[in-house]
């Protein structure tokens, strides 16, 4: 102490009587007051003139709950509260409290869209400070986070957080209503609007709403007909990752769900589900207007076109409309089959395999007279054809 006042006095400076041994609390600092040109600024040790030098102090004020240290007693206090169930300050908007004015100032930047923080390499704006250094890393590449059991690394401690409760099998989210636990928080918000039917995404295109922001992003590939997922052993291509894992199990042959009931395999658990209402006779789609029950949805969708009268599939080649996608898809394959079913003696076409083979007896027949000497007419070709009397 005494060699920064020598130091001082050797500059030529006037140094406050009360220099030694007085000291000002500034933030976490031990601060030394200097008087030159009535201001003051951190230097080192024999820089310029005006300077207030400066060493680092243990915290004055400790919480007895956690240990943590606090500068001040005022900053002690508003600590503790977040120990206690004492909240005091509350958003006028929402009726949240919080245990201080600073967090509440925070809080509001929901409400008002405030977004203070801009990253500079691609301008994208965050409400949070912490949100936009997380952000950063997408760009650094930073990963600074790691899995002590597998090594991965992550770009923000949260994640890895919740990455861990994978090998630990913790869920620590519970819902109230059903029990059921989750991983992940946003899995748990999600799941509790199963119960109260929120859907806060709405599409802009058509009005629709979804209780999840994922199934929103899938919904808008619908209007604009994109398809990211593609796969890569056929290249066919798809609007939503799901239905891509799901179309790759083909490739593989992978069914690792199983009935318990009768040992049959499925690629997918939805599928599992519904054939298990096989076994139990469950028909949970119910019709609000005759009151009858489907084991599928899908099932269910059809059938309300009975009482509407809709008959929404319509065929690109001659226009003819039906009800169920199915007699779509079968009304196709006579147009298909016009060109494809063709008999290879006269060239008529036919609709259907069956009528080709019978027209193709025909020829049969008429060879087989031929090579008699039998006239169409003979009650001898009559009996020979193998269909009548039947």
């Amino acid at each position: 102490m005494m060699e920064n006042y020598q130091t001082l006095c050797s500059l030529g400076k006037k140094v406050s009587p009360s220099f030694t041994g007085q000291k000002t609390e500034r933030n976490s600092l031990m601060t030394w007051e200097i008087d030159g040109f009535g201001s003051k600024a951190s230097a080192e040790e024999g820089s310029s003139v005006n300077c207030l030098i400066t060493r680092p102090r243990e915290m004055a004020f400790t919480c007895s709950e956690c240990g943590k240290g606090c500068n001040t007693r005022v900053s002690l206090l508003t600590h503790m509260r977040s120990h206690s169930e004492v909240q005091p300050i509350k958003c006028s908007v929402c009726g949240k409290c919080f245990t201080s004015a600073s967090y509440l100032r925070v809080h509001k930047r929901l409400h008002t869209g405030e977004k203070p923080f801009s990253c500079s390499d691609c301008g994208k704006c965050f409400s949070f400070k912490p949100a936009l250094v997380n952000h950063q890393r997408i760009h650094t590449g930073e990963k600074p986070f790691s899995c002590s059991e597998c090594e991965r690394c992550f770009t923000n401690r949260s994640t890895l957080i919740a990455h861990q409760r994978g090998h630990t099998g913790d869920q620590p989210f519970s819902c109230f209503k059903c029990g059921k636990c989750f991983r992940y928080h946003s899995a748990f918000i999600a799941h509790q609007r199963s119960h109260t039917g929120e859907k806060p995404f709405v599409c802009v295109e058509c009005g629709k709403c979804f209780a999840c922001k994922s199934s929103l992003v899938d919904h808008k590939t619908t209007h604009t007909g994109v398809r990211p997922h593609s796969c890569s052993d056929c290249g066919k291509c798809y609007s939503f990752k799901s239905a891509l894992v799901k179309h790759q199990k083909s490739h593989t042959g992978e069914m690792p769900f199983s009935c318990y009931e009768c040992g049959k395999c499925f690629p997918r658990h939805s599928s599992l589900i519904v054939h298990q209402r096989s076994h139990t006779g469950e028909k949970p789609f119910l019709c609000v207007d005759c009151g009858k029950r489907f084991t599928h949805k899908s099932s269910l969708v059809n059938h309300k076109t009975t009482h509407t009268g809709a008959r929404p599939y319509s065929c690109s080649d001659c226009g003819k409309c039906f009800s169920f996608k199915s007699a779509l898809f079968k009304h196709k394959k006579a147009h298909i089959a016009e060109k494809s079913l063709s008999c290879p003696e006269c060239g008529k076409c036919f609709t259907y395999q069956s009528a080709l083979i019978v027209h193709q007896r025909g020829h049969t027949e008429k060879h087989f007279h031929d090579l008699i000497g039998v006239n169409d007419n003979d009650k001898f070709v009559t009996c020979w054809r193998p269909y009548i009397g039947r």
